[in-house]
């Protein structure tokens, strides 16, 4: 069982690659195993959409339920006669540290994407502050790249986006405008 419609996105991050390209669906498939990375014939697929604010761990869940009754229909069907995947694909490459922190030049949607994808984070005064949860807004106004104004929004490369909720390095999660009444000094403030 694979997480994605292969070709697209073999490898070891299907889900949060899906998320993070903007991809419109994804699905699971049924394939044979090869020696070669996800590159075995497909018996049989299914497909999910996913809408734009599903993150990865409800798309992983919703995956493995439709994976299984897959895996369960293809075996009380038969196998069949496997088809080879179309040449070509994309690779789903493995989560590195460096995926994980927020460049806040890139733009509102494709910050948004990451937070859904990842256990994104930016740094404020020096501690890490995990970013769990984000709106892209309408708002025209042309803010600071990375500076943190009140309601709690953000200038970005092409937009604004709001933190909803986040995680203070060493607490819990929590409201973002909870923890941005506990913050201190001049507005806007830096986020790195």
């Amino acid at each position: 069982i694979h997480f994605s419609l292969l070709p697209r996105w073999r490898g070891a991050a299907p889900v949060e690659r899906a998320i993070m390209a903007g991809d419109s669906e994804t699905g699971v498939c049924i394939m044979d195993v090869e020696a070669t990375l996800d590159s075995g014939a497909i018996y049989a697929t299914a497909t999910i959409p996913i809408d734009d604010e599903i993150t990865a761990t409800a798309l992983t869940r919703q995956l493995a339920q439709a994976g299984a009754e897959l895996l369960v229909t293809t075996l009380q069907n038969g196998l069949g006669t496997p088809v080879a995947q179309q040449p070509g694909g994309t690779y789903a490459a493995k989560i590195t540290p460096d995926d994980l922190r927020i460049d806040w030049t890139n733009s509102a949607v494709n910050i948004h994407r990451q937070v859904r994808a990842l256990r994104a984070y930016t740094v404020v005064d020096g501690n890490r502050l995990r970013i769990l949860a984000t709106a892209v807004e309408s708002q025209d106004d042309a803010l600071d790249v990375g500076g943190l104004y009140d309601g709690c929004v953000v200038g970005t490369g092409d937009g604004v986006i709001r933190l909803v909720t986040v995680q203070p390095e060493g607490r819990p999660h929590m409201d973002a405008a909870a923890w941005f009444r506990g913050q201190t000094g001049a507005l806007p403030i830096e986020l790195g």
